[in-house]
């Protein structure tokens, strides 16, 4: 009963109108932290994008990440949370773009306040100043380079995340749950002006009833691992949980 409720939970508190998008990012624990993160605040979709430059430098990072451990590899630190999120994967800015457009979302390229080899485009604003009530999907470049060239040229706009004090920059993934953080309770609030108060979710009741299945088929898929069920009985229940909620993909970062 406990479980259930806290399944319950989540699945009411969800909010799929406030998308993440990760640009190339390189370092596979920041991956993995903005996806953890995505999880706890209630954000539903990730977008991430890897060019083959970028997978093969995900591959030789677990790798170096295994061989300092031989004796316990090391886990992932979503420490199983991405399979509560859809995520996305892509292999081009344009194709993310592309899936996001057709649910008419709006992108926004995290850009620093004050870059001191980009150019900021006149229309960027303060992260408290982005209109959460639109569908939106946040940006976040790679952790050198910033937000790729195909991206900022394909997006709606720059924002940024207003500091006071002597740093320049922060970490993505502390950025990340900034923005995650303050956009949920925008949306909400927004949504909460409209709808006359006690919104927890921009999702639509059915959508919720589905989503709180697919947890529960997890859930269940968990039990029966750890029960000793076999690997086909396994195969057969991710086969129709795929079926039941087919937009969902495992994130390749958890082990």
């Amino acid at each position: 009963p406990q479980r259930l409720a806290r399944l319950q939970r989540a699945a009411s508190h969800r909010v799929s109108g406030l998308r993440i998008v990760l640009d190339n990012l390189s370092d596979v624990g920041n991956k993995a932290a903005v996806l953890r993160t995505a999880e706890s605040f209630g954000i539903l979709n990730v977008h991430i994008i890897t060019t083959p430059n970028t997978a093969a430098a995900d591959h030789a990072a677990h790798r170096q990440r295994w061989l300092k451990n031989t004796r316990r590899p090391v886990r992932s630190v979503t420490t199983g949370a991405d399979k509560w999120l859809k995520v996305h994967h892509h292999l081009t800015a344009q194709e993310c773009v592309d899936e996001l457009r057709k649910d008419a979302f709006r992108l926004l390229c995290a850009k620093p306040e004050a870059p001191e080899q980009d150019v900021v485009r006149s229309d960027v604003v303060p992260l408290h100043h982005v209109d959460f009530s639109l569908a939106t999907a946040l940006v976040f470049g790679n952790e050198k380079c910033g937000v790729s060239r195909d991206m900022s040229s394909l997006s709606d706009g720059d924002f940024t995340i207003p500091m006071v004090g002597l740093t320049e920059s922060l970490n993505i993934s502390v950025a990340a749950g900034i923005c995650m953080h303050w956009g949920r309770l925008a949306r909400l609030e927004a949504l909460d002006r409209v709808r006359g108060g006690g919104v927890t979710s921009d999702m639509g009741g059915e959508d919720q009833v589905v989503l709180l299945e697919h947890y529960a088929s997890i859930n269940r898929l968990e039990k029966e691992r750890k029960a000793g069920i076999g690997r086909e009985e396994r195969k057969q229940i991710q086969e129709e949980m795929a079926t039941r909620f087919p937009s969902t993909r495992t994130s390749k970062f958890a082990e």
